[in-house]
């Protein structure tokens, strides 16, 4: 047993097990040399968190520096989709998509009517609903995650209904989560993203057999045992970016996630899987221009 473990831990503790108690945030990766039509796109972050709406503007300026030059916004509740109905239109590098985060489903009953109107009616402004699915990690009450369900459910119809692709949190529920979404009655919607995927190999290869499914890494690539894994498992041309700011912050010392922090789980795929991180931003944002139907371009 002694013999295996020496055998099993070396390969763990350089490439997965990133002790994190003593690292400095190092400058972000140098991107300025790239060819112009070179950028990243940050595929999930929460600009509305308060944290972050206060300082926009500089933020949107900062992730513009670094050539992450398109961030899809990811409204959770009713009051998000408001917010997001009155979003300057100035800001023209943020995308939208909006949903009913699960831990939210358990508050909306009455005015669900309400949310799915206000969807349909301006659904034009939005690239995808999300991000919808469980979370039995939050939630263990039986009745509460049957309303999750069925809030999942009923957002997955409208995602048929409006041809739009989802984006989904599946938090120790992969299993149900991806029985629900291969039901045939699913099948129209024209994308699944599976957000800061966790689950297991088993799963994991569920949802890499379903050729519109994609998978976001976060910038918590950088340490996160799970993260590498996926990032390590996951083709290249399957995956998209994200920095869920402002959680998943790839560097202790840092006040906060956003948006320009992007770069740093960039360049850890790129050591991952040996490959240059111009590569990862070229196939990453080819990735999310095509699962979101973005504008193919690259500047603000």
């Amino acid at each position: 047993m002694k013999w295996e473990i020496i055998l099993i831990i070396p390969y763990l503790s350089r490439s997965l097990n990133v002790a994190l108690s003593n690292r400095k945030t190092p400058p972000l990766p140098e991107t300025v040399q790239f060819p112009a039509d070179v950028s990243f796109i940050d595929a999930h972050a929460h600009l509305l968190w308060p944290n972050l709406i206060s300082d926009l503007p500089q933020i949107l300026s900062a992730a513009k520096k670094v050539r992450v030059n398109r961030i899809v916004n990811i409204g959770i509740n009713l009051k998000d989709l408001n917010t997001i109905l009155k979003f300057p239109t100035e800001f023209h590098s943020v995308f939208h998509v909006v949903g009913l985060h699960p831990e939210e489903t358990i508050k909306l009953d009455a005015n669900w009517e309400q949310f799915e109107l206000k969807i349909r009616e301006n659904a034009d402004k939005f690239v995808g609903i999300g991000e919808i699915g469980l979370d039995y990690w939050e939630t263990k009450e039986a009745d509460l995650r049957k309303q999750q369900e069925i809030f999942f459910r009923r957002q997955l119809e409208l995602a048929v209904e409006l041809e739009k692709p989802v984006v989904i949190h599946c938090r120790n529920a992969e299993k149900p989560a991806l029985k629900i979404l291969q039901e045939n009655i699913y099948q129209d919607i024209p994308g699944v993203l599976l957000h800061c995927f966790g689950g297991s190999q088993k799963y994991l290869e569920m949802a890499l057999a379903r050729e519109n499914w994609m998978f976001t890494v976060p910038t918590s690539v950088v340490h996160k045992k799970i993260h590498r894994l996926l990032a390590l498992k996951v083709p290249i041309n399957r995956i998209l970016l994200e920095t869920d700011s402002p959680f998943l912050k790839p560097y202790p010392d840092l006040p906060r996630n956003e948006p320009q922090y992007v770069v740093y789980g960039a360049q850890e795929i790129a050591n991952l899987k040996e490959i240059s991180l111009e590569m990862v931003a070229r196939q990453t944002t080819s990735n999310a221009e095509q699962f979101f139907s973005l504008p193919s371009r690259n500047t603000n």
